[in-house]
């Protein structure tokens, strides 16, 4: 489901013959009954506006692309790329409609794979050694092994590139048949940047956005009869206020209020390049946000959960803990809760 604003992205960026790549960048999480999920990437337009003012906090430097996160023909230096298949067990919200890639759609994704330029391994990891894997490195972590199934796990192709990967290829990838998502590894500097990074990134809600956290449900007369719909709330004052509050904790060493107007700067600055983008975005598509520095050696979890729970927030993001969630991501598709990322990437 999408709402207006992602509407006209999409549509402007099809007209352009474009293709959003969020694998520099914190998706959106849904609210959903089990504690991971696949992270989809190249999937939805409004990951791109909601955290676009994160890009630069976030520091994927590197990424796919430089600069220009959006679009990018140049390959970058070496990356590694994995490429996870569908599973009858696949999340509902993934293209695989609760089937499992076929034989004859795995021929055809290795062989695209397999045509990249400057290929210097290619290897299979099937879903019991990729379990196997996951059980061995995470031995130490009692709390995540037993959330995690061998069925949350998929199947997938690993690809190290010499020549790099343009995000043309990446998109490719994601579109075929049989493909559950797609992975980019940031490199071990991107990583190392972001690890010592000590921002949290407060998004709040926008007015029509879909991020559950932000929608309610009121009635409305329609056509002679009353309707319930779920809409998407903007953050009230009182919600600003009390927000702004929980920023001036012990556990956090500054903070600042970020603007729709600043936020669309940062956002113009970070797409430069991407003309279809930057023409179908507009000031009231950027999230205000706070942007909280945490005290050195603080328990960043006291003021993250109550952040997370506080009304009128979209998404919280600690940049610290993206490396590992990223490991995650990228070594078996999984997304961790924001709470026990940084259990994993130590």
């Amino acid at each position: 489901m999408s709402g207006p604003v992602e509407d006209r992205l999409r549509d402007a960026l099809a007209g352009a013959g474009e293709t959003i790549d969020a694998s520099t960048l914190q998706p959106l999480r849904t609210r959903e009954r089990r504690r991971f999920r696949v992270n989809l990437r190249l999937v939805t337009v409004s990951v791109v506006v909601v955290l676009a003012g994160a890009v630069a906090a976030v520091g994927w430097g590197g990424g796919l692309g430089g600069e220009d996160r959006a679009v990018a023909t140049n390959p970058q230096p070496t990356k590694e790329v994995a490429v996870y298949l569908c599973t009858e067990s696949a999340p509902k919200e993934t293209s695989c409609h609760g089937r499992a890639a076929t034989l004859e759609e795995m021929k055809a994704i290795e062989s695209y794979l397999r045509g990249w330029p400057g290929v210097e391994s290619f290897f299979f990891v099937d879903q019991a050694l990729s379990y196997a894997n996951f059980r061995r490195e995470y031995v130490h972590d009692k709390a995540l092994l037993n959330e995690v199934k061998a069925t949350d796990l998929a199947p997938a192709f690993r690809v190290k590139t010499k020549g790099g990967v343009t995000q043309q290829q990446v998109a490719r990838a994601m579109g075929m048949a049989g493909v559950r998502s797609v992975q980019v590894l940031p490199t071990p500097d991107e990583m190392a940047r972001v690890k010592g990074d000590m921002t949290m990134a407060v998004f709040l809600c926008t007015k029509g956005t879909w991020q559950p956290s932000c929608r309610e449900k009121v009635e409305r007369y329609e056509h002679g009869v009353v309707r319930t719909v779920d809409v998407g709330k903007e953050a009230t004052k009182a919600q600003k206020d009390a927000i702004r509050k929980i920023a001036q904790m012990p556990e956090v060493e500054s903070y600042v209020f970020e603007s729709q107007e600043m936020a669309y700067e940062n956002f113009r600055r970070s797409f430069s390049k991407n003309t279809a983008l930057l023409q179908a975005t507009q000031v009231e598509d950027m999230p205000q946000s706070f942007r909280l520095t945490m005290k050195q050696g603080a328990d960043w979890s006291k003021v993250f959960n109550k952040m997370k729970r506080q009304p009128g927030v979209a998404q919280v993001v600690y940049n610290a803990c993206l490396v590992g969630e990223t490991l995650l991501e990228f070594n078996y598709g999984l997304s961790l809760p924001d709470s026990m990322a940084c259990v994993a990437g130590t």
